[in-house]
């Protein structure tokens, strides 16, 4: 009979060559010992790793926070931030204070003038689609989430002061369907 190896800490059953299994594995390592696995692997896999044998692999992509400009080695192509402390920095959408400036900003006479402004600079036609007549939306070309948090804009009276909110060269306007395809970051399919 073969001879079942268990893990030290949950008593799961494993088939590694280790003494624990997969979840209790890291609970072991202190952080500093963590840190120097990781920049080992970075540096030994800094491009990727191919398998010679099957030719598979994953490929690192270095890429930027959006908050503090570190450098991220991922795997994945749409990580934004290095931490959960940027992404909570970068999305201030779930503080309400924001949200609540956000509809105050919207709602105002200057923001009706500033879409009204690219409406009519753009001859009330979408710029990806080239479509009239339909439902047209004035999209930020810089996202609007990230000049408040660029110029710490905390108040409507700091709003009205940003030049560069109420910029008409930094709005395009885009058909409902066109705007959507914009979200989350994605870049306008013209650029």
């Amino acid at each position: 009979m073969k001879n079942i190896k268990r893990c030290k800490d949950c008593n799961k059953k494993i088939t590694r060559y280790s003494t624990y299994c997969r979840k209790c594995f890291g609970k072991h390592q202190t952080q500093e010992h963590k840190d120097k696995i990781r920049k080992t692997m970075l540096k030994k896999f800094k491009n990727g790793y191919i398998d010679p044998k099957t030719g598979r692999g994953r490929i690192w992509k270095k890429q930027v926070c959006l908050v503090c400009e570190k450098d991220i080695y991922s795997i994945t192509k749409n990580r934004k931030y290095c931490s959960k402390k940027c992404m909570g920095l970068a999305y201030r959408k779930s503080d309400r204070s924001f949200r609540e400036l956000r509809k105050v900003i919207y709602g105002n006479r200057l923001y009706r003038n500033w879409r009204k402004a690219v409406f009519v600079r753009d001859n009330y036609t979408c710029q990806t689609c080239g479509k009239r007549g339909c439902y047209l939306e004035a999209h930020h070309i810089k996202e609007f989430n990230r000049i408040i948090n660029d110029n710490n804009i905390t108040s409507i009276k700091e709003a009205y002061e940003c030049l560069e909110l109420w910029n008409i060269s930094n709005g395009v306007t885009l058909c409902q369907d066109c705007h959507n395809k914009t979200k989350r970051g994605r870049p306008l399919c013209h650029e």
